[in-house]
Parts: C-alpha cells; structure tokens; sequence
C-alpha cells in the first residue's frame, strides 16, 4: 500500500509497473536496488526535504527527518508523551533523565529517582526477605504454562513479543486477515518473528468473525495488537471493548507515536523513529546518517511490551485485575538510548564516532582476512594488547595520551593487524586476557560453537522452507525451562484446531469457511 502511495506522490507512476519493482517494497531483488536508488535519489535532491516531507505525509507516506537526539527531545510527541523528566541529582545536580516507557493503565510505573550509592540499601534486606518460607505448591512446566495469549500484532514490533511469550511456555494464537501479515513475504525472517505460535484466519469485519473471537477472549489471558491508531477500535478489538467481554484480560498495544498526541495517527516503522531518535546520525559519525539493518527499536519495542504483559500477569495474580499496557516505539527509542538522552550541567561532549569505532582501543580492525574488534580500553587492558602483539613501546600512552595520538597508533595498529589473519590475532589475544570478537556474519552464527552450547540455534520444519535453523530459546530457566515446540504457522494452519476447542463441529467449520468467515 505504501509504495503505491509513494509512487503517487512522487508522480511517477511508471514504477508501479516496470518488472523490476513489481514485488516492491520488501522484495525488490538486489540487483534491482542501485536502479531504484538512480531513479529516486535525483528527483528527492531536486528540492528541500522539507517540500518532499510535506508531500510525503500528504500522501500517507512513512517519513521523517534524520535528526539529532537534541532535536527529538523537542519533538511535540516526545513532549505529549512525557519521555524526559527533571531530576536533582546530590552529585550531578539537575539532571534530564529517560522516563519508564511502558504506560500501564493501572498499576504505574515509580518514578525515577537519582542512583543509589553503594550500600545505601542494604536495611533492606532485613526487611524484604520472609521469614518462613512460603510453600511453591505445583511447580509449572513452563514459566507461562496455561497463559493463553490472542495475538493480533504483525511485523516485527508486534510479533516478536508475542514470540517471546511463546518462548516461555505460553499459548500463543496468531490470528490473521485474509491478506495475513505483511511480512510473511519476507521468508525465513517471518519465521523468526513467530515461532512457537498456533495461527487462525479470521475475518473480525463480520460479526460472526468478532463473535469468534470474543470466544477466545473470555478464555484468554492476553490480547495483543499494534495496529495503527483507530483501527482497534474500528473492529470493535480496543481495550475498552474487550474488557467488556473479559474483565481481567491484560490488553497489550505497541505503536509508533502513542495512541493519543498530536503524531498518533501518523504511520511508523523502525527507520523513521531510529533517523528522528538521533541513531542514525549517532552512527554516521562525521559522516551522512547510517540506517542501522537491526530494527533497534522494533526489538526494544517487542522486549518491553513482553516486559510489561509479564508484569501485568503478575499483577493481576496480586490484585485480580486486568489492565492495558502500552509501549511505543518513540518511547522504546529513548529505552534503548537512556545513556545518550541522560544529561546534566557540563556534561562533556561525545565524541563523534568514525565507521570503525570510536577509539584507537575500541574500534574495529582489518586483519589479513577479514575484520575482528578490540577492546582494551583501560590501561592495564591496553598495556597487555601492547605486550601481547610486540608493541610494548605502545604501552607508555594512558587513556589522555592515547586520544591525544589517535591518528599516529591508529596507522601503527592498522599496519600491523593487517599482517596477518584473524584467528591468529584472536588466539593471541584470548592467550594473553585482552577482549576482542571476529566480526561475522549472521549467517556464521549458525555454526558458532559458543551459540550452540547456549542453545541459541535450533532447527525445525518450516511450512514452505523446508528445515530451517532458527534462534533457540534466549534465556535459561533451571526449574521451569522455556518451550520452543512449534515452526511459525501458516496462514490458517490451525484453525480448525482451534475452532474445535471452542466446540465448533464439522460442518460449522464448512460453512464459516465457505462464508468466508474463517479460513
């Protein structure tokens, strides 16, 4: 729909049908791109950004400016969302810090306050712990076992958080449209997003679609959605239309903006919350704005909205309450960014990063064979690098001197690395204490030896990829191990299943299939 729309703005209508781009926008082939670049890159360069922005938004087209993070701070939404609070701090003195990003409509979130000193409490213990133990009663085979959760999100903000209730024992249905998730075309990615899920059709225009579905909300624990603004409540799927049907249902929504304020409405993806946010700029350094490949604020969108539906669980287990929790992915940017937004009088300026780093000992280094990084940026930890690779005349510069001769140790160290390969420095290296990484591939991960003795790779039968290797369960749990049973679904694939546990018979099923009800 998107790439329609820009075509249409930008009146080029000629790209909606050249071959090259006819599974535009997410599955251009690559040797496609550079052609759309040389199409698109003159006509945006032939004026302002803010004329092409003004344009773009008039025709529903995802944009946004590549900012700074000072900029954002002054973002009328940012502002609207309360995402940086005023705190006096006994050291610092008046400090700006980074709000809790999940909004609970219940239970709220404390108030940030200075750090704590070390120690200071420690009375706690005295307090906090019980005396008597208190009896476990049956223990559950999964951290979630029994929670069931409707899930409605999609993409990558959305689903993954479901996933990663999945992860840990719960029973997650993916109900889908007729047209599915946008990002099944995506391939083995979507498979990741949502592993260990059922999935159902289901058509919630029809009333006897939203009856369906408000079956499974009287039994369910969690709902969960990310549609853009207005399009729950437009269903009839909102929290407050739920909560009518399951009072204690815990009702999760992950948006761009907020679901109130003035840039609610606007469409958001990743790439305009990271280039507004500040990170794209962050990472280009000196240089032009960067787009960052991991969707950082996809991700820390889907952790905490997993996050906040835990918390509300554990909640409503205390006080036997539903509630609707909400993050955002505006709000979820200044999480992931709480050090760079944290700010006080005389703060000093962060260095501008280069593309292989941000020091002579923290940076990315080219070996003979491909790339590796260092970190040694302490002086003890640099002295043993320095004695390490047999430059111990090196060892003389401290931190002050090291970023005062940058340029000359830099061309020393470059030299040198590039000698020989990287597993010869590695070895050298891990031989001698002195932190360092070979940079690989995604691909490469898959045959990481310390990734398999974490379980961080699995494999299982994928609907339409045959087998497939898939990340594993991310965290560990000793008494109550996480659950990874189930490949992604496909679109439908247990829909008859789950209308069957409703009580649906046979026939049923037939009739709200050929009605087009459910598929």
């Amino acid at each position: 729909v998107f790439w329609n729309k820009l075509c249409i703005a930008l009146e080029c209508f000629d790209l909606l049908e050249d071959v090259r781009f006819l599974e535009a926008p997410w599955n251009i082939p690559s040797e496609h791109w550079s052609d759309l670049a040389e199409i698109l890159e003159p006509i945006f360069a032939s004026n302002s950004r803010e004329h092409w922005l003004n344009i773009l938004r008039e025709n529903d087209v995802p944009c946004a400016p590549a900012e700074t993070r000072e900029w954002f701070s002054q973002h009328p939404q940012v502002i609207y969302n309360e995402m940086l609070q005023k705190i006096e701090d006994p050291e610092l003195g008046l400090t700006t810090q980074v709000s809790p990003p999940l909004k609970f409509s219940v239970s709220k979130s404390p108030k940030p306050g200075p750090a704590r000193y070390p120690g200071e409490d420690n009375f706690l213990f005295t307090t906090c712990i019980p005396k008597e133990s208190t009896p476990l009663g049956k223990i559950s085979r999964h951290p979630l076992d029994g929670i069931k959760v409707v899930d409605l999100t999609g993409y990558i903000a959305g689903a993954y958080g479901t996933t990663l209730l999945a992860d840990l024992g719960a029973d997650v249905l993916k109900i889908e449209s007729f047209a599915g998730d946008g990002f099944r075309q995506n391939g083995a990615a979507f498979q990741g997003w949502n592993q260990g899920k059922r999935g159902m059709i289901l058509n919630l225009k029809d009333p006897k679609g939203l009856d369906i579905f408000h079956q499974l909300v009287r039994e369910a624990d969690v709902v969960a959605e990310n549609y853009r603004g207005g399009i729950a409540e437009n269903l009839g799927v909102d929290y407050e239309s739920l909560r009518k049907v399951n009072p204690k249902i815990i009702y999760s929504t992950v948006n761009g903006y907020g679901l109130t304020g003035p840039f609610s409405e606007y469409p958001a993806f990743d790439p305009l919350i990271q280039a507004q946010g500040g990170a794209m700029k962050d990472q280009g350094g000196s240089g032009d704005p960067v787009f960052l490949r991991i969707a950082a604020s996809d991700y820390s969108s889907a952790i905490l909205s997993a996050y906040g539906i835990v918390s509300a669980l554990y909640y409503r287990s205390r006080h036997n309450e539903g509630q609707h929790v909400e993050i955002s992915l505006v709000n979820a940017a200044f999480a992931y960014q709480a050090a760079e937004y944290f700010n006080y009088p005389n703060k000093p300026t962060k260095p501008r990063l280069s593309s292989v780093g941000q020091s002579v000992d923290y940076r990315l280094y080219k070996a003979e064979d491909g790339w590796f990084f260092l970190s040694c940026k302490e002086d003890i930890e640099w002295n043993k690098m320095c004695h390490a690779v047999g430059m111990s005349g090196l060892a003389i510069h401290n931190k002050e001197s090291r970023a005062e001769n940058q340029d000359v140790l830099n061309q020393k160290l470059e030299s040198l690395f590039i000698s020989d390969q990287v597993s010869v420095w590695i070895d050298i290296f891990r031989k001698s204490g002195v932190k360092c990484a070979t940079n690989k591939s995604l691909r490469a991960i898959h045959d990481d030896p310390q990734a398999h003795s974490l379980g961080l790779i699995t494999e299982n039968d994928s609907y339409n990829l045959g087998r497939i290797k898939l990340q594993g369960l991310p965290f560990r749990f000793s008494r109550t191990p996480g659950k990874l049973d189930l490949p992604a679904p496909d679109h439908g694939e247990h829909t008859d299943q789950v209308l069957g546990e409703l009580g649906f018979l046979e026939e049923n099923i037939v009739t709200l299939r050929t009605a087009r009800i459910v598929g």
